[in-house]
């Protein structure tokens, strides 16, 4: 949020009505992390960015890192009218009352419409075979829309792992040169690490 620039702010909904950025108190998600210095994390960020292009990162792939990013953070924003919930004859979803933080999801998740990711939130899951949705209890659809932001930070924290361990790999194995498999040990660099909790007590380390 400190880091990128007005242009990217703006991209990514990160600026205020009047024009001034948000900042972490202003996102569901965010309000009660601590506040850390504004320019070691302005300095954080710029080192970010630097590891990114030294490790290869692509313009495209750090875009969807911070799409998916502040889709996330977007998603606490999302909230749901559960007046319009009927589960008898009728059976109607439940709403969302605030449509900008839905279209700004939808645009930075790049799905077709705001209108399809709210299908997806207020109704149960789509079953093989049968036509129709049927509309998901109020509480149910509070989760689903918690559940799916962990889900996307998740999924892209687990492709920056591998992400970084494919671009860390020695030459010849990057390549694709799997014969060098067997010689794995001689041309990597490996650290050993033994975690035991309350290791900081012993006499001895």
């Amino acid at each position: 949020m400190r880091g990128v620039d007005d242009a990217q702010a703006k991209k990514l909904g990160l600026l205020k009505a009047d024009g001034k950025r948000k900042d972490y108190p202003d996102f569901k998600y965010l309000s009660k992390c601590n506040d850390l210095s504004r320019d070691d994390d302005i300095a954080e960020y710029k080192f970010l960015i630097d590891s990114f292009n030294k490790l290869g990162f692509t313009e495209a792939e750090q875009d969807a890192i911070h799409r998916m990013t502040a889709a996330s953070m977007h998603m606490g924003e999302i909230e749901f009218d559960n007046s319009t919930y009927d589960d008898g004859k009728d059976a109607k979803p439940v709403s969302v009352k605030n449509k900008v933080p839905l279209k700004l999801v939808a645009e930075l998740l790049g799905l077709p419409s705001a209108e399809d990711l709210e299908l997806e939130l207020v109704h149960k899951g789509a079953m093989d075979g049968v036509s129709g949705r049927t509309p998901d209890k109020p509480q149910n659809v509070a989760n689903t829309k918690d559940s799916l932001a962990k889900a996307i930070f998740d999924n892209m924290f687990n492709w920056l792992v591998a992400k970084m361990n494919i671009e860390i790999l020695p030459a010849e194995l990057k390549s694709g040169d799997f014969s060098a498999k067997e010689a794995f040990g001689q041309c990597t660099k490996t650290v050993g690490l033994l975690d035991i909790f309350g290791f900081e007590n012993f006499e001895l380390n």
